[in-house]
């Protein structure tokens, strides 16, 4: 049994989770968040294309960083200080971060289900879980774009604006 343990997993999700731990103490997620992510609210001025943007980079981060709670770590601070600065819901934002990080198919070290079967006897390979990414990535996209804009504001999480003080640091907005 320990033989069959993927050690090299368990090893990326402990490094990523650190990482992911320094962005945020290091302000290193501050920096990403105003320099890379920033001209997206200051030039878009759209909620559209803020959380067309958001939904991408979450759904397509699951190629670098292999944890889902790395994943989390690291995006989250970004959103919150992207949707604070923007004058959006970071409770909705945060939301559709989480969710759109949970799209874990392109390779077998994605996620751990598909890692394990992808072992068994004419089981699928890379070139199959890229096609089937392919495939269904704008499904997911303008699933979480329907959601964002009509399902969970039925629900009460709508995209306005957020009530409470807009962060100034993305670890101000994760306390």
């Amino acid at each position: 049994a320990r033989r069959a343990i993927p050690l090299d997993l368990l090893f990326v999700m402990a490094v990523t989770a650190e990482a992911g731990s320094a962005l945020a103490r290091t302000g290193a997620a501050d920096w990403i968040a105003l320099t890379l992510l920033g001209p997206v609210t200051e030039r878009a001025g759209s909620t559209v294309v803020v959380v067309a943007v958001i939904a991408l980079v979450s759904l397509l981060a699951h190629l670098v960083v292999t944890s889902r709670t790395a994943r989390a770590s690291v995006l989250l601070p970004v959103v919150i200080l992207i949707g604070g600065a923007g004058g959006l819901d970071v409770t909705a934002l945060a939301f559709l971060s989480t969710a759109a990080a949970g799209y874990c198919l392109t390779t077998t070290t994605s996620a751990k289900p598909i890692r394990v079967f992808a072992t068994v006897q004419d089981g699928y390979d890379e070139q199959d879980l890229r096609r089937l990414s392919l495939r269904l990535l704008p499904v997911h996209v303008l699933l979480l774009l329907g959601f964002s804009f009509v399902v969970w504001p039925m629900l009460g999480l709508a995209l306005g604006a957020d009530a409470g003080r807009a962060p100034t640091t993305a670890t101000d907005s994760v306390r």
